[in-house]
């Protein structure tokens, strides 16, 4: 969770990514990552925005739920992210 909020700069709800490679460079396993990612998403704190892909070469993309969803080459400000908690105002 902390990787892929860490990447949130206030416009990019949507587009963060978070590879293999990029965890292992953190100590976290391929394993672990994925079963994370997993649990993150059946809890709602995070959503899939887009698939990855390996033509062009992209990892999945992510969207924090607790921030609106910005306008990015992978997502669209119109879609609606889970928004099960919700940012202290």
């Amino acid at each position: 969770m902390v990787l892929l909020a860490g990447q949130y700069n206030g416009g990019n709800n949507g587009a963060l990514g978070l590879t293999k490679t990029q965890a292992e460079q953190h100590g976290i396993a391929g394993p672990t990552l994925y079963k994370a990612l997993s649990r993150l998403i059946v809890n709602r704190l995070i959503d899939v925005t887009y698939p990855a892909s390996r033509t062009p070469p992209r990892p999945t993309m992510y969207a924090i739920t607790w921030r609106p969803i910005n306008d990015t080459r992978w997502t669209s400000a119109s879609r609606t992210p889970a928004r099960i908690f919700k940012w202290p105002t």
